[in-house]
């Protein structure tokens, strides 16, 4: 019965050490052990921070890493956010901070948006409606660089500059709770002025 059943309808028979897959196990398989891989081939010096450089060459004075997962208490308690020591400490002092630039279809001059993980924003398709994660950083760029816009870099970046926690609502209108207003101008080669 079984061989005919195969016939009729043109089912293989699975042997025993073959297994049933899904669709795209494969590509799946081949992913996972990409991202393995990368992980366990990523330099320590990149989970150390980036942030390490101790003192700030132009100003000689100390510089205190800030990391992302010192922003807020977690878990999330019945009152919503609430942000750590660390964070109220730093606030009005000279930090760094290291992260990945939100690539931006329109970017803003005179800021860029740093995020924890790698984002890219579709502000024209998602509006207000962004996926930017509760810890994004307003950069603002110094005041002679206000006009500039900053071409997105891949990878992580570390800036240091005065941090600043508190509502501020800025000039497209959106509100942001954490600000880091640089210290230095950032170098000619990685910013431009728009016209």
């Amino acid at each position: 019965m079984n061989s005919l059943l195969n016939e009729t309808y043109l089912i293989a028979p699975v042997t025993p050490t073959q297994e049933r897959r899904p669709a795209g196990y494969a590509l799946k398989r081949h992913i996972c052990l990409g991202v393995l891989l990368s992980i366990i081939l990523t330099p320590a010096s990149v989970f150390a921070g980036a942030c390490n450089h101790g003192l700030n060459a132009n100003t000689a004075q100390t510089v205190k890493e800030l990391k992302f997962n010192e922003f807020f208490k977690m878990p999330v308690g019945t009152t919503g956010l609430e942000p750590t020591e660390q964070l109220s400490l730093a606030n009005g002092t000279r930090v760094c901070i290291a992260g990945y630039m939100v690539k931006m279809e329109s970017p803003i001059p005179g800021q860029i948006l740093l995020t924890p993980v790698p984002v890219v924003m579709s502000e024209h398709a998602d509006g207000e409606a962004d996926d930017l994660p509760v810890t994004t950083v307003t950069v603002l760029l110094t005041s002679d660089q206000q006009t500039w816009t900053v071409p997105h870099v891949t990878g992580q970046v570390a800036l240091d500059g005065m941090l600043r926690v508190g509502r501020r609502e800025l000039d497209e209108g959106r509100v942001s709770w954490i600000q880091l207003e640089l210290s230095d101008p950032l170098p000619n080669s990685t910013s431009r002025e728009t016209q």
